[in-house]
């Protein structure tokens, strides 16, 4: 897997290359289409999907969720219009490779899934077309999709200035990998002493308590600025510098909203 700053050239219809947007939460969000519609319809349907590489299910919410007797998560956008589109069904309940046994409702397939923040759902599971699409079909709402994903062949066998290291694959978890690097206990108390003579100096923070090792609030807000980049050093020398906003989670303190950062 890499990627790539986003070009003109068409991409090729067999290739999965999703455009991808990097957000302050450190998530990246991938702009594809959904769904086989009529002419006088969208065709496909655009969403914004978290990308999740720790995650097998890609899903979305369909508008059978706004019917009685049934919940929908709160979202921008409608529901995927799933009564309308073509290429949409229902998995069997039985002969399917995707659907695990003892997961049903009705004949339809389902899934129960519960997240490590709690989030848990049950529902069926559908198949429909998904569109990644190209340049050309993004659209201008503020999102900076710049970068590809590529997979397999489509990577470039050589990129000028880029770096590789190793992923190990875990063997209890098929769809993890993991690179390798550790925070030892004592590397890892250097680094927060290291941070903590680095914020010393600044008269805009005051030292709190709160769910991490190290937060400060702020006298006066300032987001990012000031916090530093962090640099990890890989196997087969690769370096990856990070920036403050995948490593510090920046917030508003209640009742006064002053601004913190850990």
């Amino acid at each position: 897997m890499a990627s790539s700053a986003a070009t003109k050239t068409s991409i090729h219809p067999q290739m999965i290359r999703p455009a991808i947007d990097l957000t302050q939460l450190s998530t990246y969000l991938v702009n594809v289409g959904i769904g086989t519609f009529d002419a006088n319809f969208n065709s496909p349907e655009v969403y914004y999907l978290h990308r999740d590489t720790g995650s097998e299910l890609a899903w979305t919410q369909c508008e059978e969720c706004l019917s009685p007797g049934h919940h929908c998560f709160p979202q921008k956008d409608p529901p995927f219009p799933n009564t309308k589109s073509k290429s949409y069904q229902h998995l069997p309940c039985k002969g399917h490779p995707l659907c695990l046994p003892n997961q049903c409702i009705g004949d339809s397939c389902s899934i129960n899934m519960a997240f490590m923040d709690e989030i848990a759902f049950v529902c069926t599971i559908d198949s429909t077309n998904m569109d990644y699409g190209g340049e050309e079909n993004l659209p201008d709402d503020g999102h900076d999709f710049n970068t590809y994903l590529r997979f397999g062949e489509d990577i470039p066998k050589e990129i000028a200035g880029s770096q590789t290291t190793t992923l190990l694959h875990l063997k209890d978890w098929k769809v993890y990998y993991r690179l390798w690097f550790y925070f030892y206990a004592p590397h890892y108390n250097e680094l927060i002493s290291n941070l903590e003579e680095h914020f010393s100096g600044s008269s805009n923070l005051n030292r709190m308590e709160g769910a991490f090792d190290i937060c400060y609030l702020r006298l006066v807000p300032e987001g990012y600025d000031g916090l530093p980049n962090m640099t990890f050093h890989l196997r087969n020398n690769a370096n990856l510098e990070i920036g403050p906003e995948q490593i510090f989670y920046v917030g508003k303190q209640l009742p006064s909203w002053t601004e913190f950062f850990c």
